[in-house]
């Protein structure tokens, strides 16, 4: 990931956050995740290493990604 990141110009911590599942993506299995915390596993991650998050990645949660946006992910 952090050869990826190197190589598009993104922070790591950035673009493991951003391609973390949320509850409700579909894995390549076809399955749907659930109950995933990823992301709330990075963020506490962060803390114990003393790495403080930009305030995007502080406020995101592995809450399904069109939460909030209403019907048909507008």
């Amino acid at each position: 990931m952090d050869k990826i990141a190197e190589r598009v110009g993104v922070d790591p911590w950035t673009i493991r956050f951003i391609n973390a599942y949320h509850n409700g993506d579909l894995k390549p299995h076809r399955k749907r995740a659930e109950d995933a915390t990823l992301i709330e596993t990075m963020q506490a991650a962060a803390a114990l290493v003393g790495h403080v998050l930009p305030d995007d990645l502080k406020a995101m949660t592995s809450a399904p990604r069109d939460a909030g946006r209403g019907e048909g992910g507008d």
